[in-house]
């Protein structure tokens, strides 16, 4: 199979945002593009403006409605990619940097892994906080995500002039072989959640 990068479905929602999901190949096989097949799920994101208490002003007009936010999509650009990785018990390290930094196990056999890129748009120059939920399948675990903006959960990255705010992300795979099965479109998913501040 082919290798490349796709530009992936957008998704609108409020924290729970996006669900990535990437392939794993085991063996002698050729590596597989990721995948992200997404939920579909949207949720209402406006936010009140509550700093001034609300009050009738003296000419007897009320005030205008506070402004609302617009909604907070968080969508994933390239996937993470491990590369082809044999069938053993140990850990690879995805870095932000298409990069893998850590494998004692000598997991990888091969191909080109590739870091997730996340994008987050919404109102410019809005702070958000950012956070990545671990995930599991059948001989894997996912977690200790790393961005290219520190260790989530994050808080206080602010959206530039256009709204928009693009992370790379790796993260640390744990393989448990007595429970693996060899074979190309093995898939993990984790949860990126995003919120206004």
């Amino acid at each position: 199979m082919l290798h490349g990068r796709e530009i992936m479905k957008r998704w609108s929602a409020g924290f729970a945002v996006a669900t990535g999901i990437f392939c794993l190949v085991f063996g002698v096989c050729a590596p597989a593009l990721a995948l992200d097949p997404g939920d579909g799920t949207v949720l209402d994101t406006r936010q009140l403006d509550t700093s001034k208490p609300a009050r009738a002003p003296a000419s007897g007009k009320k005030d205008p409605p506070p402004a609302e936010k617009a909604e907070l999509s968080v969508y994933q650009v390239y996937s993470m990619y491990f590369g082809t990785l044999v069938d053993n018990d140990g850990y690879v390290v995805l870095g932000t940097g298409d990069t893998i930094l850590q494998d004692p196990d000598h997991l990888v056999y091969g191909g080109v892994p590739q870091s997730a890129q996340i994008r987050l748009n919404g109102d410019p120059f809005v702070a958000v906080t950012v956070d990545f939920t671990s995930g599991s399948a059948t001989g894997f675990s996912l977690g200790s995500f790393e961005t290219d903006y520190g260790t989530p959960p994050l808080s206080g990255l602010t959206l530039d002039a256009t709204g928009y705010l693009t992370l790379h992300v790796g993260a640390r795979l744990q393989l448990d072989a007595t429970m693996l099965s060899s074979g190309n479109g093995q898939q993990v998913g984790y949860t990126v959640s995003a919120l206004y501040e």
